[in-house]
């Protein structure tokens, strides 16, 4: 028993001797690693929650984008600081990469704060280490930026403890692609440039997206010395850091060797600042609206920056190219037809105080209109019947005025005879449109003026706010002074066909703001089929053909409305032209109302107009991939007729003077008949054209010829109601105007309507009218010639 017990003892004395101190001592050791541990799980995960994050006062600055989120525009602040502030997804991946290899290699691995690098660093710091090495991760100078502690007098070891906790807690809390849009906001690129955005369009003239691998990574060595780096005192320096960071991209994150050779051999071109700096922005008008409103933030305007650039240098070389005419403005406003937004606005041309170019032309400035709302007077006519292909005299003509007889002439002086209002409205010419608005007045003193004014002021025209008679029938020819904008937003309901804009219209202190929503439109300015007949002819070639020629800065290569204007003594040149996409509008002249030298809207205007329209299209980042027209309502339909007399062709008409015109299905032109013309096919003209035909030259004569008295008596003609004539029943009148007399050249006549009741009254002939569209003849009683006339009845 005892020896057991020995055998026993002999078996514990190793236990208790080596081994177990060996265990005391590994417990010993281990209590300073847990400890260790511990503290380090403390610092790493606990304590930086106890210091707070850096308090996020990134600057909102006052950044204009266009419509397509691209920068139109970054202001300076009162510092005079330009800031821009990019999202991650607008970070070229090349310039992430660059930044990352220059600033903080392990960005992906780390969690804000470097152990290895810091290690590394204290080991160099005591000379454990061969060559100095720094620690700083992204985070940390994040925090240091936020913070601002980055001057060397702030540079404490408390401070720098307090951004290490505030860059491991970032690292927590913030996703990596949140701190890198923090921390590209911060950096500053010299020369008063914060974030990349702004940086790249100060030294490169264009967006992040569009920049090379080269100018990726000049970016990414600026911060790191901004100044010493400064490309446009120092380029070798910044030349010789951009290169350092190509070939790092090249040995840390795969880029090929060809690209980093390429980049390698890109010059260092940094000359944008010199073409386009700080104090000439795109847009200034737009931008001076946003700056009067706006003091910081992001604001989206529904400009696209690149046509605007286009815009902008289409107008200085077009305007360069008029100092011999004494020009020096011009104003352009190009707007989206599907919403009425502007997509390019340039308010001057030279911003010089000397030419006012302080002024904006497309919505400040209201000047006389000239020719450019002619179409909208063939519009009332239009609407109330008339067609397009109805001839009109235009011969010398006295009208009366508000301040007495007035006989204006042509653009280029000459007469024309009968001209169909095609080729009236085409050529622009004055004493068709005088005429017709004149008649549309129905013997009302300058009624058919007080009619225009409502149509003109339900299209937007609010400049026109004087009565009837201080225009008078010159309202059709310049008397009236409008604005560029609501040009081009009128002419943008005809592209509509008539439907109001949705968008409304800008008011003083607005900018062309981008709508996230569009409202519908509201009713209906013009029928649709008034407003396609309107943009045929003012796209018809051949019925401008006599007054601007079939090659001009009018036609394009596709298909496109355009009416030129130009004011009295040469002071305002207009043009304004629509596509089913656009409608651009130019004007052209001198803010303090010089008087231009012999420059119409065709030369002046046109070439601007011409242009900027073709911009629109062209290019691979064009707005529109291809131009488009208004399609043609199923109302209308085209109907052959002799030009001459506006009626459908008598047989044995010369194939020349036969043109389709377009018409409303249910009012047609009536047919010619054997009277309309003379035993050699010249067409027979009534008095009005006889003093026409004497004046020497007269265009056209040769094709007429004055109708003698007896057989202007034989010719059954309609005087009342007029042909295509449009009533309205009112309940408020007698009998609701129904009673109608009928009025002729002659004296016994017989008139006939199958579908209207006509009898005698005190001698007179009188229809009773109905709803609906009527034929009513009138038949000579003994010759047997009949013509007849199409009306319509409509009721309230």
């Amino acid at each position: 028993m005892g020896a057991k017990e020995g055998m026993t003892v002999k078996a514990d004395v190793p236990c208790g001797g080596r081994r177990g101190r060996l265990c005391r001592a590994m417990r010993r050791a281990l209590w300073p690693a847990v400890a260790v541990a511990v503290l380090f799980l403390l610092v790493w995960f606990a304590l930086p929650w106890l210091v707070p994050l850096p308090e996020d006062e990134a600057s909102a600055p006052l950044t204009l984008f266009d419509r397509n989120g691209r920068p139109l525009a970054f202001l300076p602040d009162r510092g005079g600081d330009v800031r821009s502030v990019v999202r991650f997804e607008e970070l070229p991946q090349a310039l992430v990469d660059a930044v990352l290899v220059a600033e903080d290699r392990r960005f992906e691995e780390h969690g804000g704060v470097d152990v290895l690098a810091v290690v590394r660093a204290a080991a160099s710091r005591v000379g454990l280490a061969g060559r100095a090495s720094g620690a700083s991760t992204i985070h940390g100078q994040l925090a240091k930026l936020m913070e601002g502690s980055s001057s060397p007098e702030r540079r404490t070891w408390g401070n720098k403890v307090r951004e290490l906790l505030q860059a491991r807690r970032m690292a927590m809390c913030w996703s990596r692609e949140e701190v890198l849009v923090k921390y590209f906001a911060r950096l500053g690129y010299g020369n008063q440039c914060f974030g990349p955005e702004a940086a790249s369009f100060f030294y490169f003239g264009k967006g992040l997206r569009e920049l090379s691998l080269a100018q990726c990574a000049l970016l990414a060595a600026l911060p790191n010395a901004p100044s010493r780096l400064n490309p446009l005192k120092y380029p070798e320096r910044a030349k010789a850091r951009r290169d350092w960071i190509l070939r790092r991209l090249e040995s840390e994150r795969g880029y090929s060797r060809e690209a980093v050779a390429r980049a390698l051999a890109e010059p260092l071109d940094c000359s944008a600042h010199r073409r386009r700096p700080w104090g000439e922005v795109v847009a200034p008008h737009v931008v001076s609206r946003v700056q009067r409103g706006h003091d910081a933030g992001s604001l989206r305007c529904s400009l696209d920056v690149r046509l605007q650039r286009q815009v902008e240098r289409i107008a200085r070389e077009e305007v360069g190219k008029l100092a011999g005419h004494r020009v020096s403005q011009a104003a352009v406003v190009v707007l989206d037809n599907a919403t009425g937004e502007p997509l390019a606005w340039l308010g001057s041309v030279d911003r010089g105080p000397d030419a006012g170019g302080l002024l904006d032309g497309v919505f400040s400035v209201a000047r006389s209109s000239g020719s450019v709302l002619k179409p909208f007077v063939y519009a009332l006519a239009l609407e109330r019947g008339h067609l397009a292909c109805e001839v009109i005299p235009d011969v010398p003509t006295f009208f009366r005025q508000p301040d007495g007889i007035d006989a204006p002439g042509n653009y280029d002086g000459r007469f024309r005879g009968p001209v169909p209002m095609r080729d009236a409205l085409g050529s622009s010419l004055n004493i068709p449109v005088m005429r017709v608005l004149n008649e549309l007045g129905g013997g009302r003193a300058f009624g058919g003026v007080e009619d225009l004014l409502e149509l003109l002021r339900r299209l937007g025209f609010s400049t026109l706010d004087r009565k009837a008679d201080e225009y008078g029938l010159g309202l059709a020819i310049g008397t009236g002074n409008v604005t560029l904008y609501e040009l081009a937003r009128a002419y943008a309901v005809l592209a509509r066909l008539g439907s109001p804009l949705p968008v409304p219209p800008m008011r003083p202190g607005d900018f062309p703001r981008l709508h996230e929503s569009v409202p519908q439109p509201g009713e209906s300015v013009l029928s649709r089929e008034t407003c396609f007949i309107l943009l045929d002819v003012l796209a018809d070639v051949r019925a401008r053909a006599a007054t601007f020629g079939l090659r001009s800065p009018l036609r394009l290569p596709f298909r496109c409305a355009v009416k030129t204007g130009t004011s009295s003594n040469y002071r305002d040149n207009w043009c304004v032209g629509v596509t089913k996409e656009v409608t651009v509008a130019v004007w052209v002249g001198n803010y303090d109302g010089r008087a231009m030298l012999n420059l119409g809207g065709v030369d002046g205007a046109g070439p601007i107009f011409h242009r900027v329209m073709r911009a629109v299209y062209e290019g691979k980042d064009a707005l529109f991939p291809l131009p488009g027209f208004p399609e043609p309502p199923g109302s209308l339909v085209q109907v052959d007729v002799d030009g001459r007399t506006g009626r459908q062709p008598a047989a044995g008409v010369p194939a020349e003077y036969v043109r389709r015109e377009w018409c409303v299905r249910s009012r047609k032109p009536g047919a010619a008949e054997a009277c309309d013309y003379a035993d050699d096919g010249r067409v027979r003209l009534d008095h009005r054209y006889a003093g026409w035909l004497d004046l020497p030259g007269a265009l056209g004569a040769g094709r007429f010829v004055l109708a003698g008295a007896d057989a202007l008596a034989e010719s059954p003609r309609i005087l009342v109601p007029p042909q295509n004539a449009r009533y309205i029943l009112d309940p408020d009148m007698p009998n609701q105007g129904r009673h109608v007399m009928l009025k002729s050249n002659l004296d016994d006549a017989r008139w006939a309507c199958d579908t209207l009741k006509i009898e005698m009254r005190d001698g007179q002939p009188v229809a009773e009218l109905q709803p609906g569209v009527h034929v009513i003849r009138l038949v000579h009683p003994s010759t047997g010639k009949c013509t007849a006339h199409t009306i319509q009845v409509g009721s309230l």
